[in-house]
């Protein structure tokens, strides 16, 4: 059952992307990535209508509900009309966003390839290879594989946006033909953040 409701979302959702055609921003990391999310998504909406993966729907089913702009069922009554209204909008909805801001997790290796495969990014920013899920990964260097998945699911065309000053996330530039931009605290960043000056006034 599982697996059944799993495919036909993600071929519900692969499908309406490719209908639709809407820009892909994909974000990942082991911490920072619904902080990146929200902030991105709220610069974005000042001029364009954007669809943004509510709360942590960064599975590989939250972010197929997601993109067909569905609520996440809480029986498997649910789960079939689910899959039903799926099916219907993967013929294509009215006024879809062209902007689709999506958090991309990983609970085991492959889970970002598979979510690439259903929303191929246009745009991927990476945040920070930390040691979450440890146990399923084995090692940082595994889950820095993981990550960088998604930058290498970037056509020639596209952009990764990568922190600079996580060295793990740095050396993901190597493995794309994408724009590579950088921000971080570090001089050599393309977009540097400045630590906030305080002021002390003393009075007589």
């Amino acid at each position: 059952m599982r697996a059944f409701v799993q495919k036909r979302l993600a071929t519900a959702a692969r499908a309406l992307i490719a209908r639709e055609q809407p820009a892909v921003i994909a974000i990942t990391g082991s911490v920072g990535k619904s902080s990146a999310k929200e902030a991105i998504a709220a610069v974005l909406r000042r001029k364009f209508p954007v669809l943004a993966s509510p709360g942590n729907y960064n599975t590989e089913f939250g972010l197929p509900l997601t993109v067909l702009q569905l609520p996440m069922p809480s029986s498997s009554f649910g789960w079939l009309g689910t899959v039903l209204k799926a099916g219907s909008r993967a013929r294509g909805m009215q006024d879809y966003p062209k902007t689709l801001v999506l958090e991309m997790g990983s609970d085991k290796p492959g889970d970002i390839a598979a979510l690439t495969a259903i929303a191929q990014p246009q745009i991927a920013v990476v945040t920070a290879v930390g040691e979450s899920h440890m146990a399923a990964f084995g090692s940082q260097e595994a889950i820095r594989k993981e990550k960088a998945s998604l930058v290498q699911a970037l056509g020639a065309e596209g952009v990764a946006v990568l922190n600079r000053d996580d060295e793990n996330v740095w050396s993901m530039r190597e493995l794309t033909k994408a724009r590579v931009l950088t921000y971080g605290f570090n001089t050599e960043s393309d977009i540097r953040a400045i630590e906030p000056v305080s002021y002390a006034c003393a009075f007589d």
